[in-house]
């Protein structure tokens, strides 16, 4: 099977992440659905990743501060808890890696003096058949951020009683099978507790 190229980030804007943590999630896509990229930031590249550029912006929703995008569901789920001083621009996209479809939104500051954004934070869900348990997650996700998975160092977590796993900057968890959902911050201004609470903090939305 031939696999998505990943499109890139504007340079500016990817994020460096130290000790050797995965970036934000990577974009990825299996034509003819393409990721959107903004002027900013796509969700980032994974440190060393492949770089393409897609065309195009649809699954694009950009969205700012003055959104309460609390109460703005993300594919069924809400964030009740952002961190103190995540960025003011939010994104949404919409893209799918090895039939697996993301829905994800991007918290980004700027401009800085020379013009350039910083992702902050990223929250996205994700849904196909191939999401079976922890383990199926944890491998999807380390081929996704091209780690070797004996490297990703991680600790058991369990939010709400779903399984899943985390470091100091990534979580993720298996809501139900074949529905995921993966938090991203930088590590290097947002501590493992901003992680956690924000992770904690999505519920499914009401409906009806």
């Amino acid at each position: 099977m031939t696999r998505s190229i990943r499109p890139a980030a504007t340079t500016a804007a990817r994020l460096a992440v130290a000790s050797g943590a995965v970036s934000l999630l990577v974009a990825a896509v299996s034509p003819p659905v393409l990721a959107a990229t903004s002027g900013h930031a796509h969700d980032s590249l994974a440190a060393g990743g492949p770089q393409a550029t897609a065309a195009g912006a649809a699954g694009r929703s950009v969205g700012t501060a003055d959104d309460d995008t609390r109460r703005r569901p993300l594919d069924g789920f809400l964030v009740e808890t952002l961190p103190a001083g995540v960025g003011p621009l939010v994104t949404d996209f919409a893209y799918e890696w090895e039939e697996v479809s993301h829905r994800s939104r991007v918290w980004e500051s700027g401009p800085d003096h020379e013009g350039a954004y910083r992702v902050d934070m990223s929250i996205a869900v994700l849904r196909g058949e191939s999401l079976i348990d922890r383990e199926s997650l944890r491998s999807y996700l380390a081929d996704y951020y091209e780690l070797d998975p004996a490297d990703w160092e991680l600790t058991p977590f369990d939010p709400h009683g779903h399984p899943g796993y985390r470091d100091h900057a990534v979580a993720f968890w298996l809501q139900s099978p074949g529905v995921a959902i993966v938090v991203k911050l930088d590590g290097n201004r947002f501590s493992a507790g901003d992680l956690l609470r924000t992770a904690n903090s999505i519920r499914p939305a009401r409906t009806g």
